[in-house]
This record gives C-alpha cells, structure tokens and sequence, in this order.
C-alpha cells in the first residue's frame, strides 16, 4: 500500500487530502443524520429517499476537500452514508417514542445499549430501507471518487483558452 497517501500532513504541514476529505465526510455525515432523523418526527412519516440525498452530501463533501480520485476515499463516503442513515433511523425512532410518551429524548438515549439499537433496527429496518441505504452508499462513493467541481470547471476553462 502506498504509504504516502496514508500520511495525515504533506511537506508543507498542511492536512492530507484524505484526512480533509474524511473529517469532512464525517461532519457532512452528522449533518445527513440530523436530517434524516428530523423528517419523520416532523412530517411523521419516513421519506427514505433522503437517503439518497444523504449520500450525495457525504459524497459532495468528501469530494470537494479530498479532492475525490482515491477509492479509499469513495470506501470511508460509502461507509459513512451507511452509519449516517442507520443512525437517522434510530434517533428519529427514539424521538418519536419518547414524544408519544412523554418521555425525555436524552433520558431514552441514556438507557439505550446496544443490543436494544438492534432490536430497534431488526423491527423497523425492511427491504426497501436496506434498498435505499445501498443506494446512498452507491452514491456517496460515486461522487467521493469524482473530482470535485471547482477542478472541473478549472480544466474545462483551460481548454476553452
């Protein structure tokens, strides 16, 4: 494996491409979660095509500070869509039981282990949940591996000149 890319500062000390391109991934995943958890409690029905949606940011995100090219960078978006969606659905579930009964959001998170999360999962993941989060993850790798907009249009204007 080529070391060089792994490496988390370049000769300059700036961040790495893949370290930029990650913790952006990241943040955009926490924001995709928040979104994805906030629909159904709002409008009080899943839309699972947010997480499509969800897979483009995190892709866009990675992208545009990672500077896309590396599969490495598409794997950590396609994972990162995956837990972000998964997390959307459990925290929109556990949001809406607690309203239905009155019950502090913190104080059901603060009770929840691990083997409830999937229970929690097991009950109301189906088919076309598990279709869609493929499809978010599908997305946010594509995008992830693309180069990100600004280096397009760059090379699109030098050919142009």
């Amino acid at each position: 494996m080529n070391t060089k890319k792994l490496q988390t500062f370049d000769e300059q000390g700036k961040l790495s491409p893949l370290l930029k391109g990650t913790l952006a991934g990241f943040l955009a995943s926490i924001i995709g979660a928040i979104v994805y958890a906030l629909y159904p409690f709002i409008f009080g029905m899943q839309l699972n095509l947010l997480a499509i949606g969800v897979g483009g940011l995190i892709g866009f995100a990675i992208s545009l500070f990672g500077n896309g090219k590396s599969k490495l960078l598409g794997i950590i978006g396609a994972i990162l869509a995956l837990i972000s969606c998964i997390t959307g659905d459990v925290i929109s579930i556990i949001a809406i039981y607690s309203f239905q009964n009155s019950v502090s959001f913190w104080r059901v998170i603060g009770n929840l282990d691990f083997a409830s999360v999937v229970d929690i999962l097991s009950q109301t993941t189906g088919f076309l949940s598990i279709m869609f989060y493929l499809m978010a993850m599908t997305v946010a790798y594509g995008i992830s591996t693309m180069p990100p907009l600004s280096s397009v249009s760059k090379n699109t204007d030098k050919e142009i000149n």
